[in-house]
């Protein structure tokens, strides 16, 4: 659920600030800080022009898995043809984009399976790692996930010649459904970790189920002993992204207990990232519960989790995978547009991410943090010292006259050494409010250079992934 506060928007400016303003940023290279008021407009137009394109060609990939790859069954007792096929179909997609495919075969248990992936060099040897299943249940599995793998493919494609901060690692996991995460689970134990490549992964972005759902979420960070929030940098980020965007992201809402937001550490392939301390996101798209904190689903045995509150899904409790309706013609028929928009959205942010992410982020963002609550106590100091003042005001006011009197009175009666040393005690005094005047003036013009800054990483930000729309436009991705 998505808080508009002042202070959040201040947090939002000043950990951009901190990113773009550190000298090692990706994104402050080779982005020019003044632009005409000609050149914003074109920039605009340019983008609006393109913003549509986010997801077509997803929605191209998921319209071949639906035709082509129903039922994509790896369980202990049958590994089906579908699954096989879906994942040699991936590989072919890969080698066409221009990528040489790398295959992981594991067995887990009673489960073999075959992960497909690609790796994408950038800047910087660290690695994102872009994640979605593309097994199934028995149903079509269009939204749980070829909806995940469609975004998938889409981005390998459009990043396969694009200069990134860091280096993209796209990873098609098998054996999700029935395996319980096993094709993750075996790619970070058996390939990451064997190769000692498990440091160099700076984060995993997890897609999984955002075709059907009324709202697009996203989950990260862990919960330590203490209880103080770790590792939800990449969270941060999206959220981030898609305030840019303009686009909506929920988290949990507090009325679901079953997790406790923003996490969740459960429910699909980022799990054993999370495990071994590897920051996340995970994204699907679901309504945990209505507004009001109502929407408990009894149907599925899930507490407070249901997908869409259209009355059509009554019969699963508004569930969409695993049952009947995970149809790409029941959707586009019963949720007209959800599916390419969902597709869009989900898109769009974690393309702005690919772009923006770089290894100096998690500073940026906990320095951004930083200051905003910085900036966040001197509003609230500032705001009870105004009103201690007028309280002291007021209760001083009835006896400021015989006080003086009483004073005038004192001051009469004193010898000149007296006198000397109330000129000094005075002078000290104005020497103090002087300095204290001084360090709060350097404060405000402080906060204002933060402010300031901040604007001009946003707008960078934004000229950013506007660029990129305008290449993507033209090399018609």
């Amino acid at each position: 659920m998505r808080i508009r506060t002042f202070f959040k928007k201040i947090a939002a400016c000043t950990l951009s600030a901190a990113v773009l303003l550190s000298p090692a940023s990706a994104l402050g290279a080779d982005i020019q800080t003044d632009m005409t008021s000609a050149e914003s407009q074109d920039t605009e137009s340019a983008a609006s022009e393109t913003e549509d394109l986010y997801g077509v060609e997803a929605y191209a990939n998921l319209e071949a898995i639906y035709q082509n790859f129903p039922q994509r069954i790896n369980d202990e007792n049958n590994r089906s043809e579908n699954v096989t096929n879906a994942g040699l179909w991936i590989q072919s997609q890969l080698e066409s984009y221009g990528y040489e495919v790398s295959t992981h075969d594991f067995t887990h248990f009673n489960f073999t399976g075959t992960n497909y992936f690609v790796t994408k060099p950038g800047k910087s040897d660290k690695t994102i790692i872009i994640g979605a299943h593309y097994d199934s249940m028995p149903t079509a599995g269009v939204d749980d996930n070829g909806s995940g793998v469609s975004v998938l493919l889409e981005l390998a494609h459009r990043f396969y010649d694009m200069d990134t901060p860091c280096t993209l690692q796209f990873v098609f996991f098998d054996t999700e459904e029935y395996g319980a995460y096993a094709g993750s689970s075996c790619f970070v134990y058996t390939y990451l970790m064997t190769n000692n490549l498990l440091d160099d992964v700076l984060c995993c972005i997890n897609i999984d189920s955002i075709a059907g759902g009324d709202r697009l979420y996203g989950y990260g960070g862990e919960y330590d002993e203490d209880g103080k929030l770790t590792r939800e940098w990449v969270y941060d980020e999206a959220n981030l992204i898609a305030d840019d965007l303009g686009l909506d992201l929920y988290t949990l809402p507090e009325q679901v207990t079953e997790f406790q937001s923003p996490t969740r550490l459960l429910g699909s392939d980022s799990y054993y990232f999370a495990k071994e301390g590897i920051p996340y996101l995970y994204m699907e798209a679901s309504l945990w519960c209505n507004d009001d904190g109502t929407g408990g689903n009894d149907e599925t045995h899930l507490t407070c989790h249901y997908q869409t509150a259209n009355e059509a899904f009554a019969s699963t409790g508004g569930q969409i995978m695993h049952t009947e309706f995970d149809d790409l013609n029941r959707l586009n028929e019963l949720l007209p547009g959800r599916v390419q928009k969902n597709l869009h959205d989900a898109s769009a942010i974690v393309t702005g991410m690919l772009l923006d992410i770089s290894p100096n982020t998690e500073a940026g963002i906990a320095a951004g943090k930083a200051a905003a609550s910085a900036a966040a106590q001197e509003e609230s100091s500032s705001i009870d010292n105004s009103i201690e003042e007028n309280v002291s005001e007021d209760s001083s006011f009835e006896n400021d006259t015989s006080e003086s009197i009483e004073s005038e009175t004192q001051n009469a009666s004193l010898d000149e050494p007296n006198e000397s040393a109330a000129s000094v005690i005075e002078s000290d005094h104005k020497f103090m409010t002087g300095l204290f005047a001084a360090a709060a003036i350097v404060l405000i013009l402080f906060v204002v250079f933060l402010l300031t800054a901040a604007l001009t990483a946003n707008q960078r930000r934004r000229k950013r992934i506007r660029r990129f729309g305008e290449d993507y436009k033209k090399k018609k991705y």
